[in-house]
């Protein structure tokens, strides 16, 4: 490949291009933004291949990506981190750092204490989430290369739009986001910290890619109807739709492990959809979490989980819920004391994998594509949009929907320590009561053979 054919690419999807050695170049529908990427794994064919991103075309031409690729090659035989810029103390203190200085930083002072293994998560409520420090490593390796060895200081907006950019069109308008929200907290750390700069060029500033909206709606009656009766059949959609185009080592047995994903799934989303969490909330619940009270089940989020980290999350279960959670074995006395998953990987040992890839399916399924496109964000909505026609306080939604309260909220709940449990109860029976009698309309026999 030459420079001239990159020139001339223009594919109708994105596509990876293969440069030798590890190299790639990534190349945007219709040619609209072309970068190389070099691509490794750690630990031979069994580890995760990784990605960091070296610059993009035609300002890196083929031979210096080459270049770049062959040092980042040679860092990673010699035990170091591919990208990584070394720089002494003297030519710091002389030339001010670079923005790859920052970067390292940030993921020493902030990401690797949150991914410490002996970290006590319970007393550690300052420090990042384990999900959050990983997704910032993976996006610091993947995407900030091409500015690393831009002198801080004279590092732009306008550098960080014209990363992002092509990483919307790529990746899609949130990855752009997280990007740019990443930066801004890698200069927010190094001001606090006086590590040589005064100033972030995202301050003030809106974030580069706006949203699509489509998970900014909520569903309509005949949609939730629909996607119930797909959700009551999701293993034999499996079955009759992504098994036949599959092969599945292992047969029926394997087979029938995925199918049982896709029911895991489906009992997830509706979980969702009737409780008003966040999917990763109940993606991560264990059964150790379900507490036993006078007035019912409590789903109890421990702080180090939560999305504020600074305080726990309790969620009483309506009825419907608990027949869902019984049919997973809620009453088997084994389940109640050990720390597994109530919607566990095939093996058990973790919670779902590739759930966007199964959601994505079921709601295909639904008709929910194209013009109708929705998100499992929309059953969110759907759930605050349904209790606020309930006439239910818009208070009382938000702390359902685990809100973080504005400013003056924030003083008063540090007074206030009530958790408001029965009227979260009475309210998510109400809404559960209305979801299934009112559009499902099911009746309360049929409860348990088709929650």
């Amino acid at each position: 490949m030459t420079n001239r054919q990159i020139k001339a690419l223009k594919p109708d999807k994105l596509t990876n291009y293969s440069c030798g050695d590890g190299l790639v170049l990534r190349v945007c529908a219709r040619g609209t933004a072309k970068t190389f990427a070099f691509t490794f794994r750690r630990n031979g064919r069994k580890s995760k291949q990784e990605w960091i991103t070296l610059g993009a075309f035609p300002a890196l031409t083929l031979d210096a990506a080459r270049a770049k690729a062959q040092a980042a090659r040679q860092t990673l035989r010699e035990g170091g981190e591919p990208g990584a810029v070394e720089k002494t103390a003297e030519r710091e203190a002389a030339d001010g750092p670079t923005f790859g200085d920052l970067v390292d930083y940030f993921l020493r002072k902030k990401v690797a204490p949150a991914l410490r293994p002996d970290r006590d998560l319970d007393a550690d409520d300052k420090l990042l989430a384990v999900n959050t420090a990983k997704a910032h490593q993976g996006r610091a390796r993947k995407y900030l290369g091409p500015l690393r060895d831009i002198a801080a200081t004279a590092l732009r907006f306008r550098d960080v739009g014209d990363l992002c950019d092509p990483i919307a069109v790529a990746n899609g308008p949130q990855a752009a986001n997280q990007v740019h929200l990443l930066i801004s907290n890698i200069f927010k750390t190094a001001i606090k910290n006086d590590r040589g700069v005064e100033m972030n060029p995202c301050a003030g500033r809106e974030l580069p890619a706006p949203l699509s909206g489509e998970s900014d709606r909520d569903l309509s009656n005949p949609e939730i109807k629909t996607l119930h009766r797909i959700f009551t059949t999701a293993e034999q959609i499996y079955l009759d739709r992504i098994a036949p185009n599959r092969n599945t080592r292992g047969g029926g047995k394997v087979q029938g492990r995925h199918a049982q994903n896709y029911r895991d799934m489906a009992d997830l989303i509706w979980c969702e959809l009737l409780l008003g969490n966040r999917g990763g909330e109940l993606q991560s619940m264990r059964w150790s979490d379900l507490e036993d009270t006078a007035a019912g089940v409590v789903f109890v989020i421990p702080k180090y989980r939560n999305k504020s980290r600074k305080r726990g999350h309790r969620i009483p279960l309506s009825r419907q819920a608990v027949a869902i959670l019984e049919a997973r074995g809620l009453s088997h006395p084994a389940r109640r004391w050990h720390d597994t998953f109530v919607f566990p990987n095939p093996t058990g040992t973790g919670p779902l994998v590739k759930p966007a890839k199964t959601q994505a399916t079921l709601f295909e399924s639904a008709g929910l594509t194209g013009d109708t496109k929705a998100t499992r964000h929309a059953l969110r909505h759907t759930f605050a949009t349904r209790m606020g026609k309930l006439n239910v306080d818009e208070v009382l939604i938000g702390r359902m929907l685990n809100h973080a309260p504005s400013e003056s909220a924030k003083i008063t709940r540090r007074y206030n320590h009530h958790q408001y449990d029965a009227q979260k109860r009475a309210a998510l029976q109400q809404w559960a009561d209305h979801l299934y009698g009112e559009i499902l309309q099911i009746g309360p026999r049929r409860l348990r053979e088709v929650a």
